[in-house]
């Protein structure tokens, strides 16, 4: 990694693709030099998650919008309950799988909820982390989902309906 003058460098590397056989190379540096420091970004509502995932892949195929570009109409969607649960079973195994793995480095997690919500104790820990100076932090990037799920997924209390009596629950209370 050269960083051609900079103080820190990054890139974002998602565990869809850790998990890839073509990253393996990459996964294994990573994990064998503790110098790198890890910012574990995830979903506190993994129903967010996994509708953003369902409509960038099967409805829009657009993951991201920037300045003045327009974001796309999104009809609401249906959700299969038993592919919506295999993919939150799957993601928090990857977390942990992705925690245990880079255990020995320098760890700061740090949900999307906070980031976007501009949290600004948690941004200044994140900088600290970093070892950068404390600035505000913006982005080009538009949000492209609905705030309600109830307006997003058809089969919204089919889901919750499904999900009641789990540890998944708590992705369905509406605010």
């Amino acid at each position: 990694l050269d960083l051609q003058g900079k103080k820190v460098a990054g890139f974002k590397l998602k565990h869809d693709e850790l998990v890839l056989p073509a990253y393996r190379t990459l996964r294994d540096e990573i994990a064998g030099d503790v110098d790198f420091r890890i910012i574990h970004l995830r979903r506190e509502n993994l129903l967010r998650r996994y509708l953003s995932h369902y409509v960038a892949n099967h409805v829009t195929h657009v993951t991201l919008a920037v300045l003045n570009q327009s974001i796309p109409e999104v009809p609401p969607v249906r959700l299969n309950p038993q592919e919506c649960e295999r993919n939150f079973e799957m993601v928090r195994a990857r977390e942990k799988q992705f925690a245990e793995l880079f255990a020995n480095h320098r760890n700061f997690f740090i949900t999307y909820e906070e980031v976007a919500s501009g949290d600004a104790k948690r941004l200044a820990a994140l900088q600290e982390f970093l070892g950068v100076s404390h600035r505000a932090l913006t982005t080009t990037t538009k949000k492209l989902g609905k705030e309600n799920l109830r307006e997003a997924i058809e089969n919204f209390d089919e889901l919750r309906d499904y999900f009641a009596s789990t540890p998944f629950a708590e992705f369905f209370v509406e605010k």
